[in-house]
């Protein structure tokens, strides 16, 4: 694989709180992953007390550098605090205002560095970077720890400066009337730090500059998903004037997610082991548990916490409550009191952890609901009581349906291939092509290179972008690279661009089409399921005087099964029998599909793959393949002496899906019976 030779580097700021702070360490990971062919230096700032957050993520990379600036001192914050969850929420303004004095410092350190960052990745909270930045020559890229439509609501309270015309009615509605449906909050419901700051203060035009300057920004980062927030993602691109806005959520803790010990310490201490906690989850039924949380900031009054205690008691409910440990100067006020003896009336119920909760650890394993939304009133307990039970009852089968679809969802985006992923790499890709031509970069492999990123993530316009710039720097297009421009254009779904490359490339003397060109036709009608042009391109590639390989063959069968044209996959299984081409994973994969589709099974493609002497992967997902079919069609009998024969060769199920039809056959197969009526 090609790799990038020119060097980069970017700074990256995270703001000194635990629910920023962490998502930014997070993605400056996937940055280190997605950008391993690049000489990449990445150097993250923080204050001294806010390095040990570094830890884990400077073990994993070892090319990430810490850059420890001394914390600039605020009369309104203790001197041995430089982080939000050692003090009051109510002095979020004064500590986004104090780190602003870092410009000179972080100034200096670039004019002397010998190879300055060309990109600064900074939390939305300290948008005055982008006018360093902007002197310093770099690009700003904002990181949002939230989603999409709380920045779009976010930035529109700081451009629109909405107040109350009584500032005793805290019940106000504030419409928001510019943003996609138009949502509407009370004003107690709007963010706290827009309410506490006070027209005219130092502090509040300094964070109104924070913000208008986040809009002027190169690029921004946001950690949530298309499919959750889209509307909100192009609302945000209008309002940059810019298609640089990635949704790369939601992401995911920097070690092995499955490894849960590795995030307990993450934010903090906590008052519960994971292993007693992990120990009475073990306890519970699945979606039973209520996870009852406000936040790292909030802390509750005592009449509130009073509230909230009584309310899970009256409950019955199994439940987590993750609570901010209060400062002496909250108890003084009181705030953060639990009520006596509320613990141990609780204790086969529920857990109370103080401190940092292991949230990834809990959400994983047998939650059904998550109640956040921090009460700004004494909670009646008699009706928190019931919307608890309710959360947690089986009659809520809907709702949770939707919550499951959401999560896999979730899933599917920061999977490879899925939306996140995609906005990552192309992200990077960004990157590198701007990298490559601030250092008027020349070599034809490099652009190539990128051409081909520019496929993967399907986006042709920036193909085309690349091309262009090859030409701009005078290097000549070759076959190889029309081949790739073209394979963007079809993975793009841009079929008229790709077949207009096409005539040029007949028309020209230097960048003829050659078998390859054909086969990147075949493969992208293949993959958008349209058989008419697949074969077409096929029987163009023959009369071109090329022969069929592996490759092709893969890809008109895969085409065929994919827009049911069974009988037409069926033909070309046969032409490869007949050429002596050995069958691969991928044609059986397919023709199983095909077969399980029309319900049909073919004992001598399972002769087949047993003869060939094909790997143990491909026997096991064949006889998977046929265990599937034989369950789709309630053939129980077929089902139970398929499975013994997969065992017996020593195979194992492929997925837990296929394990899923087998038992949903059995189950059918009973009933049928009448062992299940009444």
């Amino acid at each position: 694989m090609a790799t990038l030779r020119s060097s980069s580097h970017i700074l990256v700021f995270p703001f000194p709180a635990q629910g920023h702070i962490i998502p930014l360490l997070d993605f400056t990971h996937r940055i280190a992953l997605a950008a391993t062919d690049i000489d990449l230096t990445i150097t993250v700032l923080v204050t001294p007390k806010n390095l040990p957050f570094l830890t884990q993520l400077l073990a994993a990379h070892p090319r990430i550098q810490p850059l420890v600036l001394p914390f600039p001192p605020h009369p309104s914050i203790p001197s041995a605090v430089e982080n939000l969850k050692d003090i009051p929420q109510r002095c979020l303004p004064a500590l986004m205002h104090t780190l602003g004095r870092l410009y000179h410092p972080l100034l200096s350190w670039f004019q002397s560095h010998p190879s300055p960052p060309s990109a600064i990745v900074s939390d939305m909270f300290l948008g005055w970077t982008q006018r360093l930045a902007s002197r310093v020559g770099a690009k700003h890229i904002v990181f949002s720890p939230s989603g999409a439509m709380a920045l779009s609501i976010l930035y529109s309270l700081w451009m629109e400066l909405p107040r109350l015309d009584d500032p005793r009615d805290q019940t106000a509605v504030v419409s928001f009337d510019k943003l996609p449906n138009c949502p509407k909050y009370p004003w107690w419901k709007i963010s706290g730090l827009y309410r506490a700051c006070v027209e005219g203060d130092p502090a509040m035009e300094f964070i109104k500059d924070i913000f208008h300057a986040n809009i002027q920004s190169w690029g921004l980062v946001v950690n949530s998903f298309n499919q959750l927030e889209r509307p909100y993602f192009d609302h945000l691109k209008r309002m940059m004037g810019c298609d640089r806005v990635w949704a790369v959520g939601p992401l995911l803790p920097l070690h092995d997610h499955d490894d849960l010990t590795v995030a307990v310490h993450r934010g903090g201490s906590s008052s519960v082991p994971l292993d007693h906690l992990l120990t009475w989850l073990d306890a519970c039924e699945d979606g039973e548990v209520v996870y009852v949380c406000f936040g790292s900031q909030v802390v509750l009054t005592n009449d509130q916490m009073a509230g909230v205690a009584s309310g899970l008691e009256k409950s019955g409910v199994r439940f987590i409550w993750s609570i901010k440990e209060p400062s002496v100067g909250h108890v003084e006020a009181n705030y953060g009191m639990i009520p006596n003896g509320f613990e141990e009336r609780v204790a086969n119920n529920g857990l109370v952890i103080r401190g940092w909760a292991p949230q990834v650890a809990i959400l994983k394993l047998k939650v059904g609901k998550k109640a956040c939304e921090g009460p700004q009133t004494v909670p009646n307990p008699e009706e928190l009581a019931r919307v608890l039970a309710e959360s947690v009852s089986r009659e809520k089968g809907v709702e949770r349906k939707g919550v499951m679809e959401l999560r896999k969802a979730a899933l599917e985006a920061v999977r490879e291939g899925g939306s996140s992923a995609q906005d990552m790499e192309e992200m990077v890709l960004e990157w590198k092509l701007e990298k490559m031509l601030k250092g008027n970069e020349r070599d034809y492999d490099q652009y190539l290179y990128l051409m081909s990123l520019c496929a993967k993530i399907r986006n042709a316009s920036r193909a085309m972008h690349v091309f262009t710039s090859m030409e701009v720097h005078g290097i000549k297009p070759t076959t190889s690279l029309f081949n790739s421009l073209i394979h963007a254009c079809l993975s793009s779904k841009d079929s008229i661009t790709a077949l207009s490359l096409f005539e040029i490339m007949q028309s020209s003397e230097d960048y003829k089409p050659n078998d390859e060109t054909y086969e990147t036709f075949i493969i992208g009608f293949s993959s958008l399921g349209n058989t008419d042009a697949m074969k077409s391109w096929y029987s163009a590639k023959k009369a071109a005087g090329y022969c069929a390989t592996l490759q092709t063959y893969e890809s008109l069968v895969s085409g065929c099964i994919k827009a049911r044209d069974f009988n037409g996959a069926d033909r070309f299984y046969d032409e490869i029998k007949s050429t002596g081409i050995m069958t691969s994973e991928t044609i059986l994969e397919n023709l199983l599909e095909g077969f399980c589709r029309r319900r049909r099974f073919n004992q001598e493609l399972l002769s087949t793959v047993v003869e060939s002497g094909q790997a143990v992967t491909v026997l096991s997902r064949v006889n998977s393949g046929i265990i599937r079919m034989y369950a789709t069609l309630n053939r129980l009998d077929d089902v139970e002496y398929s499975v013994g024969r997969m065992l017996k060769q020593g195979l194992s199920f492929r997925c837990a899906d296929d394990v899923e039809k087998v038992i949903c056959c059995y189950f059918r197969g009973i009933g049928e019976l009448g062992f299940l009526r009444d």
